[in-house]
């Protein structure tokens, strides 16, 4: 039996797992733009903006999924052998972008590379659904230290020495890769053996460092047809928030993007401390609701929102006081002048804590397809306002746009909560009747 941690020590072991990686993250892109300049940073954010989508999508949600999965309905064998399937469709599927679309050499290179980086990270996030469901945050937290701290040391090493954006992604896949193969696949082998899950189906074709991936069809199918929904959430989410950067970088150019990409980064600093806590409280959400404990489900998903409302209002009063020494300290006195644009992010950021709680109670709920149609609708939201808001308002209108996204998803997924609990709770008090 699985020793229960509390939701403190798992979120804290979560907390210091990504913020250590957010932060290497961040500190790869102020080397870009101390050792360059703000186009560079954008070429690397526009990258970023087009290989998110594809590889969000054929990611499937994968983590959440299998850390949610309270009832055993698949194997980790299942889950990572779907994982390898998506990871070759959507590098397959970015090779036909670079080939249709009129980009130059140098950047479908780095394309590609950055899509190595996209697999290799999609490997390891299904190794941290495993050790989120057994509440193992520490080893999930120790290989993304080792992870971020590996690329930040090699992307800075051959970035330094070769001064292209491609050497330096490169730096990063070498650094993963090592990581991959020597950490996070023993640590899965581990758990395996511990909870004795290992149930390899005979039909698989290939082993992967002595586990083998379940790729029978008949799984591989009725696992995509479950998780597909989330899938297409994960990429609707991923396409509203890099839409502003498609219009800012074809309106606005490469220098203005890798301005707005920087001081994204820093807005985004408290979404890690977010995302951490969801996370390791997905689980437990998610067990309340299958036991039809519906008042502990509640009254832990207020907590949660409480915690994003007090964050945000920190995070908000911070950059009204102090941005303008924030910019120029971490980037250069150039970013000064871009201080209502670190505000407003802050206020974006505010509502995205929000989401986030109010996402992980959805998926908890195991509500897959009302979220697709929700994030479909989101994206609508955020074209038309990109469209119209970075015309006359330039990078304002850009944060703007996601800002309306944010209010738009925070009304409709409240409204689902609130809609999906009073219906399940009538119907399991009529059933008591």
């Amino acid at each position: 039996m699985m020793r229960k941690k509390s939701i403190k020590q798992n979120s804290l072991w979560t907390l210091l797992g990504n913020g250590a990686f957010f932060f290497c993250q961040w500190a790869n892109i102020v080397i870009l733009a101390k050792l360059s300049n703000a186009e560079t940073v954008g070429q690397f954010a526009y990258a970023l903006a087009i290989t998110a989508p594809i590889f969000e999508f054929t990611n499937l949600q994968l983590r959440g999924i299998q850390a949610t999965d309270a009832k055993n309905e698949y194997t980790f064998e299942d889950y990572l052998g779907l994982r390898i399937v998506m990871l070759i469709t959507a590098f397959f599927i970015l090779v036909l972008v670079c080939i249709f679309l009129n980009y130059n050499i140098e950047f479908i290179f780095l394309l590609l590379s950055v899509a190595l980086t996209k697999v290799l990270d999609g490997m390891s996030d299904i190794v941290y659904g495993l050790l989120l469901k057994f509440e193992n945050t520490k080893d999930m937290a120790f290989s993304l230290i080792f992870r971020g701290v590996g690329a930040l040391i090699l992307l800075s090493i051959m970035f330094f020495f070769s001064r292209r954006l491609v050497f330096g992604v490169i730096g990063i896949i070498i650094s993963w890769s090592i990581i991959f193969y020597f950490y996070d696949l023993r640590k899965t082998k581990k758990i395996l053996k511990q909870y004795n899950l290992s149930k390899r189906s005979e039909k698989s074709t290939f082993y992967l460092c002595q586990i083998r991936p379940n790729l029978t069809i008949f799984k591989l199918k009725e696992l995509f047809f479950l998780s597909l929904p989330m899938g297409g959430v994960m990429m609707l989410s991923s396409l509203s928030q890099n839409i502003p950067r498609y219009f800012v970088e074809n309106k606005l150019g490469l220098d203005k993007l890798g301005y707005f990409a920087a001081i994204y980064y820093i807005s985004r600093a408290g979404t890690m401390i977010i995302s951490s806590v969801g996370k390791t409280a997905s689980p437990r959400l998610a067990l309340y609701y299958a036991k039809k404990e519906f008042d502990k489900f509640k009254y832990l998903l207020y907590k949660l929102l409480l915690f994003a409302l007090v964050l945000g209002f920190i995070g908000i009063t911070i950059s009204l006081a102090f941005g303008d020494i924030i910019l120029s300290l971490v980037y250069s006195p150039e970013y000064i002048a871009y201080k209502n644009i670190f505000v407003w992010l802050m206020i974006f950021t505010f509502f995205t804590y929000i989401v986030n709680f109010l996402g992980n109670g959805v998926t908890s709920m195991r509500i897959f397809k009302t979220q697709f149609l929700i994030h479909f609708l989101n994206v609508m939201v955020t074209f038309l306002s990109s469209f119209f808001l970075i015309d006359y308002f330039g990078l304002v209108g850009a944060v703007w746009s996601l800002l309306a996204e944010m209010l738009f998803m925070t009304i409709l997924y409240a409204a689902l909560i609130y809609f999906n609990l009073k219906k399940v709770s009538y119907f399991c008090k009529d059933s008591t009747e």
